[in-house]
């Protein structure tokens, strides 16, 4: 299991950079630079996962995944979406659902 302590610090690294993008696309100013640090923490956060994974292949997907349902739920949580339609959602979703799927098949 310690082959997966990297999953906390993305979920920390990535609640940070939906938070930083939501508020450089709102403000801009001094929020393009934090965007660009939360970035390469992100980057960081690939290289510690490629140091430590035995899957590679499977620890990317769960690295997708957890990107993906972070920035998803950070931005609804700070109130992006407010004029998606139900096809937004439903599309939205099903991509959750797609990556979920994918990690699935690969046990």
């Amino acid at each position: 299991m310690i082959n997966y302590i990297w999953v906390p610090l993305l979920i920390i690294v990535s609640a940070v950079a939906a938070f930083t993008a939501k508020k450089n696309n709102d403000l801009g100013g001094y929020w393009n630079y934090l965007v660009f640090i939360t970035g390469i923490f992100n980057i960081f956060t690939w290289i510690l996962l490629t140091k430590l994974s035995r899957n590679l292949i499977f620890d990317s997907l769960i690295y997708d995944m957890v990107i993906s349902i972070v920035f998803t739920t950070i931005f609804v949580i700070l109130g992006c979406g407010s004029k998606f339609g139900i096809i937004q959602w439903v599309g939205t979703g099903l991509v959750l659902i797609g990556f979920i799927l994918m990690k699935m098949g690969e046990r």
